[in-house]
């Protein structure tokens, strides 16, 4: 995107982001009690709105923390007859978790189960033959469909712990 930048460690001042620049977030932010600023937290759909009530929520709730804590974030900051759902990702813990207006269950991916099934499929022998480490043209037929068997396998492993095709 022009004009965006990352912030990470003390950078990122609140932990929180919406679809306005950080800067222009954290300025608003300012004018807001419990962030220098008299103002109380607005209670508006707009994307300064749910940056302040989201860094109040987040600040308020100081003893939850993970999962729980974004998705309290994200119940706050919800927009009715908009949001359809919700992601978190948690790096350090290499987990993503997420959730839908029509399955409000949260449901989750260990990422270190993903990089164990790539792996595996890496050495599933129907695939053995494309996975030992010959490159081919990255526009090639034969490459596309070697990933998406690679993709299918891969999955395979996850869902049921075999590739498909494995004896």
């Amino acid at each position: 995107m022009a004009g965006s930048s990352s912030r990470r460690g003390s950078a990122l001042t609140v932990p929180v982001l919406t679809n306005t620049t950080y800067a222009e977030s954290i300025e608003f932010l300012g004018r807001h009690r419990g962030f220098g600023g008299d103002d109380p937290l607005p209670a508006g759909t707009d994307s300064l709105a749910r940056f302040a009530r989201a860094a109040g929520v987040h600040h308020a709730r100081p003893g939850l923390s993970g999962a729980r804590a974004a998705f309290a974030v994200l119940d706050d900051v919800r927009m009715p007859d908009y949001t359809k759902w919700n992601i978190v990702y948690l790096p350090k813990q290499q987990r993503i978790y997420w959730r839908t207006t029509a399955q409000e269950r949260v449901k989750s991916i260990d990422l270190r189960t993903f990089a164990n099934a790539v792996r595996h499929a890496g050495t599933c022998p129907r695939h053995r033959h494309r996975c030992a480490g010959r490159r081919e043209p990255a526009a090639s037929r034969s490459t596309h469909r070697h990933e998406r068997a690679l993709v299918r396998c891969t999955y395979a492993n996850m869902v049921v712990g075999a590739c498909a095709g494995r004896a």
